[in-house]
């Protein structure tokens, strides 16, 4: 187990079956509000250090939120850049294919069709 103290290790998998939303960014998780859960004992979890790290450019991979410390199950990928996501969603990872796998995700989501993660973990 290589998990934080604290963490559970629930997650391997966690993401399987998700249905992203694509509007001006990827969004995915707990889309519903209903069913999130974190890694940690409390529903939602503190923001961790939001100053350094930008949402300057296509697939940057962060926490999608409701309010400060509201981070669970939600996660955002940016199609562009989005100031606006700055000092409020605590970014944890990039995607490294993003000039391969983002246009497939945003021209599939124009034609209407669903998008799900069908691996993960």
């Amino acid at each position: 187990n290589n998990n934080a103290p604290g963490q559970k290790s629930f997650l391997v998998g966690a993401y399987q079956g998700t249905t992203l939303v694509v509007d001006d960014y990827i969004r995915g998780g707990d889309i519903d509000g209903k069913g999130g859960r974190s890694i940690y004992d409390d529903k939602y979890f503190k923001d961790e250090d939001l100053t350094d790290l930008k949402h300057d450019k296509a697939g940057v991979l962060s926490m999608f939120n409701v309010g400060p410390d509201t981070n669970g199950s939600q996660f955002i990928i940016t199609l562009s850049s989005n100031e606006n996501f700055d000092t409020k969603n605590v970014i944890f990872g990039e995607i490294l294919n993003k000039d391969e796998i983002l246009p497939k995700i945003a021209a599939a989501a124009a034609n209407n069709n669903e998008i799900r993660i069908q691996r993960c973990g």
